[in-house]
């Protein structure tokens, strides 16, 4: 009978114990599961906290090749030419960056139509009234010594406005230069890729808090990769660019820790390190993905160079607003750059009102902004605002500006221009008066 009794109190305090510390037995002796189970939590909780963001639309619209189509209405006023009205269609693509556009612009001296290319070694023009379909170009490279060829219009423009369109080549230039083909990373392909670590062997370990738990992964490089081989197919490319520089770096290896409370997901923090450079990527979902501040921090390290990012996302919404406050700030080798953008959004009507600050400098934007399938449509009455937000230039004039941007399809190069260097006096000075004119070129 003592027996039994014994028996009973063992299991009853057996059963207590498991209870109260449920959660450390099942991160103890479940860690793969209880991640699982957590990480896709969180992502639906940020789905459901993200769901009405207007970056949805702006998302929707963006082709993951770099690929646009974008119809432009421009109404804006300019020094030379006072109201000027614009209408264009452009196809634009990024890797390698080309731009063509066609349409016409209307001013107070007429109509014309215009045509445009722009790569990363040229802009050229074209008007079926102007130049009979004829692309006028310039070389960037070349453009010191072509435009100077000229020696009579150069003693009329005089150095300073040469060298003012010089640097405005320059800054196109770089600008064109760039290739910003965008990255197709979705939140569905970073939790596969979380959950894909769950492949490794955990480490687990107690937090400084009641019911913390940091759960590791560690791997060798060479070892990742190899795991990921039969998945290649399936990922992103930048994520198989990746595993393929680890499988060619013995000393390569990635560690990622996920840090727990009451089996809760509040922060991950990854770190690779490859031959020539380390990138530490820490975010912190905190107590409540679906309604808490959001934060992200990027660390990278190569050579003597240190490049350190950091966002903060703040979001309150309901069924009529979604309200929005995003701080960006980061510090390459000591340099350090800020902005932020607290904005709202009427999920009925589209109308949007941003604060945006940029470097300390403060542009209050009005926009309209709604979407239907793949296509974005903003309208602004303040578009000068928002170019001036853009490039960090003081606004020229008022702007009313209608964007609507969809997918597009590549751009091909440019079969052949005439350059600088091979126009004629006349073809000079037809172009940069008449056309000038019209777009409102400044021209000394």
């Amino acid at each position: 009978m003592k027996r039994k009794w014994w028996f009973i109190l063992a299991a009853a305090a057996l059963a207590i114990g498991v209870f109260c510390f449920r959660d450390a037995l099942m991160v103890r002796l479940f860690p793969k599961a209880v991640l699982s189970r957590s990480i896709t939590d969180s992502f639906q909780q940020l789905e459901q906290r993200f769901e009405n963001s207007p970056l949805r639309l702006v998302a929707n619209a963006l082709d993951t090749k770099g690929q646009q189509r974008v119809s432009i209405k421009l109404d804006t006023a300019t020094q030379l030419a006072g109201v000027a009205h614009y209408t264009m269609e452009l196809q634009t693509q990024s890797g390698p960056r080309r731009i063509f556009g066609q349409g016409t612009v209307s001013t107070g001296g007429g109509t014309m139509d215009l045509s445009v290319y722009l790569d990363g070694s040229c802009v050229a023009v074209s008007s079926e009234g102007l130049t009979d379909g004829q692309f006028y170009g310039i070389t960037y490279d070349t453009f010191h010594q072509d435009i100077r060829s000229f020696e009579l219009f150069s003693m009329l423009a005089g150095e300073q406005t040469l060298n003012g369109w010089e640097e405005s080549l320059m800054e196109l230039q770089e600008l064109m230069e760039m290739n910003t083909q965008q990255v197709e990373l979705s939140a569905q392909d970073v939790q596969t890729a979380l959950l894909g670590t769950l492949a490794l062997k955990p480490e687990v370990e107690a937090g400084e808090g009641k019911a913390e738990y940091h759960v590791s992964f560690c791997s060798p490089g060479p070892a990742l990769a190899e795991l990921a081989k039969p998945y290649l197919d399936q990922v992103p490319e930048p994520l198989e660019d990746l595993i393929r520089a680890m499988e060619a770096d013995e000393a390569s290896s990635l560690d990622i820790v996920f840090y727990l409370t009451d089996r809760r997901l509040t922060k991950i923090q990854s770190i690779l390190t490859l031959s020539d450079g380390s990138w530490q990527v820490t975010g912190v979902l905190g107590e409540d993905p679906a309604t808490g501040p959001l934060t992200l921090e990027v660390v990278s390290r190569q050579e003597d160079n240190l490049d350190r990012v950091e966002l903060t996302v703040e979001t309150v919404s309901d069924p009529e607003t979604y309200q929005e406050k995003i701080q960006l700030k980061r510090t390459r080798n000591g340099v350090q750059e800020q902005l932020s953008a607290d904005y709202s959004w009427d999920l009925t009507s589209g109308d949007l009102v941003l604060d945006l600050v940029r470097q300390g400098k403060k542009y209050p934007i009005r926009l309209n902004l709604t979407g239907e399938g793949d296509t974005l449509t903003l309208y602004s009455q303040e578009a000068e605002v928002i170019q001036s937000a853009l490039t960090g230039k003081e606004k020229t004039g008022p702007a009313i500006c209608t964007l609507v941007i969809s997918p597009g399809e590549p751009v091909e190069p440019l079969s052949g221009y005439k350059n600088l260097s091979d126009w004629s006096a006349e073809d000079l000075l037809l172009l940069i008066t008449r056309l000038g004119q019209l777009i409102g070129i400044k021209l000394a």
